[in-house]
């Protein structure tokens, strides 16, 4: 959303995001199910999980674009490609329509939130709707977050505003509280829209870490994250193998607890500073926020081989 410009013809865009997204998709997707139609009966009988399909039916899930009837589940985040071009496209009709009703930019991301949020509720707690082709229930899911990442982008100097220290701690909390709330109060989530439990609890959870993370971003430069950006879609899509033979190799050793990770990465974030600000009145509270966001990273075999 931050990235979304909306100028251009749909024409041109869809050409665009094509070649960036969908283009990758399907060449990762051609891979993984090459990858586990050779290693993923081993893998299953080591972790003890079913397989579900076969390679073929993997293909279609492939071309249908949707991971909602279990194609794949080794590879779940395969699917955000295909849900971020569709996402992308009802984004540029929605600013279109916003604009010839007269509306400002900042206006127009404002009132485009509501839509999709009227529509999620709905969707969770009536209809129930999956397993549309390109993901597009779980596109109307995350559009109030695509505006939310359009209105900041219309903000202009906010970036700059945000590198104070005092709203570097607050999203540092942010993280941490949107963290420990998805875990304690909503723990059973999924890539899926059906999964999202406690609809509402997801939203602000979510809600608190992006923007907490926004804030954080503001004073990161890094050669390395910037390396990482640049290879993002490679590990975004390709990042399961790794843990899978992770998992195999070292089995129970990287299952941590959510809860238990989250209450110690709130210990090492909070009581150090403190007993270091009553023995010698310092506060060092970036260095041991520092050392609690690694121990997050860590404690999740996904975010371990990402990182």
């Amino acid at each position: 959303g931050y990235l979304f410009d909306g100028g251009g013809s749909l024409r041109s865009l869809a050409l665009r995001r094509a070649r960036t997204l969908l283009l990758p998709y399907v060449a990762f997707g051609l891979i993984s199910i090459a990858v586990y139609a050779v290693l993923g009966g081993i893998a299953a009988k080591g972790l003890a999980v079913e397989v579900v399909s076969t390679p073929g039916g993997w293909l279609a899930e492939l071309l249908l674009a949707t991971g909602a009837h279990g194609g794949m589940k080794w590879n779940l985040p395969l699917w955000f490609l295909p849900c971020l071009y569709v996402t992308q496209l009802i984004a540029w009709g929605s600013l279109r329509l916003a604009t010839h009703l007269g509306l400002k930019p900042r206006a127009a991301c404002l009132a485009l939130m509501l839509p999709p949020l009227l529509l999620a509720f709905l969707n969770h707690g009536l209809w129930h709707v999956t397993g549309l082709p390109f993901q597009l229930e779980t596109a109307v899911y995350m559009l109030p977050f695509f505006w939310a990442g359009a209105l900041l982008r219309q903000c202009g100097d906010l970036p700059e505003r945000l590198r104070s220290p005092a709203l570097q701690a607050l999203g540092a909390a942010a993280v941490l509280l949107g963290g420990c709330l998805e875990l304690w109060a909503n723990p059973r989530v999924d890539y899926v829209a059906s999964i999202y439990n406690r609809l509402t609890v997801f939203y602000l959870a979510a809600a608190l870490s992006v923007g907490g993370w926004a804030v954080l971003a503001q004073r990161i430069r890094s050669r390395v994250l910037a390396a990482v950006s640049r290879g993002s879609m490679a590990i975004l899509t390709m990042h399961k193998f790794p843990i899978v033979l992770l998992q195999l190799l070292l089995g129970s050793a990287l299952t941590t607890s959510g809860w238990s990770a989250d209450l110690l990465a709130l210990a090492v974030a909070i009581l150090p500073p403190f007993i270091t600000l009553l023995v010698t009145g310092a506060f060092p509270f970036t260095l041991w926020l520092y050392r609690a966001l690694t121990f997050l990273v860590i404690s999740c075999p996904c975010a371990l081989v990402i990182g």
